[in-house]
C-alpha cells in the first residue's frame, strides 16, 4: 500500500493547502523561466508550468489532500484532450489510485463513530492495511464471525463536509492560474461534480445502488456484484462481499484471444444496456472496478458511487442519435444532438457540422460491421486532432453538457480497456442485438 498521512481538515486549512500548491507551482514556474532565459532558451509560462517537478508536486499534494480536491482533478481529466494541455491531463488522470491512506487513529475514529467502541468484536479478522485508497475512502479486507469475507469501504473523516468548499476553492485557483481558457464555462460541470461527490459520499445510497444493480444483472451470464452486509453498513462505511479476482486489464498479456475478446464483449454489452435499456450508468471506468475471477469465469463489478441516471427522454434521444450515427444520416443526427445539448440553435453552421462530424467519428466502432480491432485503431488520435482544430482554429471553447461528459468518460474508458486487451469485438452486432431485445 502507498503512503499514509493525516487528512487535512477544515475549510481554511484545506484552502491553505491548495494555496500552498498553487504558490509552490508559481514559484517554480518563475524560477524555471528565469533559468532558461539565462541560458538563452525561449520558454512560455505553460511550458514552465508543465515540468516533471511541478506535476509530481501537484500529484503528491492532491493525493495527500484526497476528497473533492483530488476528485475534481480526476473529473477534469475527462476533458483533458479537449481543453487541458496533454501533460496536465495525464497528471490528473494519474490521481485515480494514488491517494494516501488514513492514519491508524483516523481509521479507528471512523470505525468507532460508525460501528461503536466494540467494532472489533464484529470481526474475526480485520486487516488494517487497506487494499486500496481513493479520493473519498479506502477499502479493507475483513472476515466476520461466520467466516464470510468482507470488503469494508471506510470513508475519510470530514471528507463529505469539505466537498463544496474544496471544489469552489480549486476552481478559483484554476481560474486565477489561467489554466483553462477564459471562455470555458465550468458552472454546470462544477454543479454536477458537487452533486455526484455528495452522492458518492453517501454509502447508504451506494448500498441501494448495489442491490438495484444486482437485480438488473440477475440473468446476465458472467457478471456479478457483491452482496451488501446491511448490519455493518452506515453513511460512512459500506460492507460488501469480498470478490476474488484481478483487474481485467491484468490479463492483457496472459490471456488468449478468446478470453480477452469475451471480457470486452461482456463489458460493452453491459455498457449498451446501461445506456439504452436501464438508464443507470456506472460512470467510473477505472479498470480496477472490473475483477475477473478465473475459477468462476465471471466479472465482478464493484464501486457504484459514480452512477449517472438517465431519464426516459434522454435514453430515447441517445438511442435516436446512435442509430442515426450508425446509418451516418446527417439529417437525423441534428435533432437528437440538439436535444442532448451538443449543439445549440445559435451555433454557426460550420460549428454544428464540426460537432456532428465529431460524433460520427466517435461512433466508428458502432458503425463497423464485423469485429473492430481496438488496439490498431487510430480513433483517439483522430478525435484529438478534430477537437484541437475545433478549439484552436475556430476558437470555440464550449464543452458538452456535464452529464454527457460523464458518459464520455465511461465510453472512453471502455475503448481504452479494449485497446489494452487488444480485443476484436463486433460492437455493431452487440448494439443491434441489445436494442432488438429491448
Amino acid at each position: 500500500m502507498g503512503k499514509q498521512s493525516r487528512l487535512p481538515s477544515g475549510r481554511a486549512h484545506r484552502l491553505f493547502k491548495l494555496g500552498k500548491i498553487a504558490g509552490g507551482v508559481a514559484t517554480s514556474v518563475l524560477g524555471n523561466q528565469l533559468e532558461r532565459r539565462w541560458r538563452g532558451e525561449k520558454t512560455t509560462p505553460l511550458e514552465s508550468l508543465l515540468t516533471p517537478a511541478n506535476m509530481s508536486r501537484v500529484a503528491e499534494q492532491l493525493s495527500q489532500m484526497r476528497g473533492a480536491a483530488m476528485k475534481l482533478g480526476q473529473l477534469m481529466s475527462m476533458e483533458g484532450g479537449n481543453i487541458l494541455p496533454r501533460e496536465l491531463s495525464a497528471l490528473l488522470a494519474s490521481l485515480r489510485n494514488s491517494a494516501h491512506s488514513m492514519t491508524s487513529d483516523e481509521l479507528h475514529s471512523v470505525l468507532i463513530e460508525e460501528l461503536g467502541t466494540d467494532w472489533r468484536d464484529q470481526f474475526a479478522i480485520f486487516n488494517e492495511h487497506p487494499l486500496a485508497a481513493a479520493s473519498i475512502g479506502q477499502v479493507h479486507h475483513a472476515i466476520d464471525l461466520s467466516g464470510q469475507q468482507i470488503a469494508l469501504k471506510v470513508q475519510y473523516p470530514g471528507v463529505a463536509d469539505s466537498i463544496d468548499s474544496d471544489i469552489d476553492n480549486a476552481v478559483s485557483l484554476v481560474r486565477l492560474g489561467q489554466i483553462l481558457p477564459s471562455a470555458v464555462d465550468l458552472e454546470q460541470l462544477v454543479a454536477i461534480a458537487k452533486a455526484q461527490l455528495h452522492s458518492e459520499a453517501d454509502y447508504l445510497l451506494e448500498a441501494k445502488r448495489l442491490k438495484s444493480y444486482a437485480r438488473r444483472i440477475a440473468d446476465e451470464q458472467g457478471l456479478h456484484v457483491p452482496d451488501v452486509f446491511s448490519q455493518l453498513t452506515t453513511q460512512r462505511i459500506l460492507a460488501m462481499t469480498y470478490l476474488p479476482g484481478s483487474s481485467v486489464d491484468s490479463f492483457a498479456d496472459s490471456a488468449d484471444d478468446a478470453l480477452r475478446n469475451w471480457l470486452i464483449e461482456r463489458l460493452i454489452s453491459l455498457t449498451v444496456k446501461e445506456l439504452f435499456v436501464w438508464g443507470q450508468v456506472q460512470s467510473d471506468p477505472n479498470f480496477a472496478n472490473f475483477l475477473y475471477d478465473t475459477e468462476k469465469h465471471s466479472i465482478g463489478l464493484v464501486d457504484f458511487g459514480a452512477v449517472i441516471r438517465l431519464s426516459a427522454e434522454q435514453m430515447a434521444h441517445l438511442k435516436t442519435l446512435l442509430l442515426a450515427l450508425v446509418r451516418e444520416d446527417i439529417t437525423a443526427i441534428n435533432d437528437p444532438a440538439f436535444a442532448l445539448g451538443y449543439i445549440q440553435s445559435e451555433d454557426p453552421f460550420n460549428y454544428r457540422m464540426a460537432v456532428i462530424d465529431l460524433l460520427k467519428t466517435a461512433a466508428e466502432p458502432a458503425q463497423t460491421q464485423g469485429p473492430y480491432a481496438f488496439a490498431s485503431s487510430d480513433l483517439p488520435q483522430r478525435m484529438a486532432e478534430k477537437l484541437y482544430l475545433l478549439r484552436k482554429r475556430d476558437d470555440y471553447q464550449r464543452i458538452p453538457p456535464a452529464q454527457m461528459l460523464f458518459l464520455h468518460r465511461k465510453l472512453a474508458g471502455m475503448f481504452m480497456l479494449a485497446s489494452r486487451l487488444r480485443a476484436r469485438v463486433d460492437v455493431h452486432a452487440i448494439i443491434q442485438q441489445t436494442l432488438h431485445d429491448a
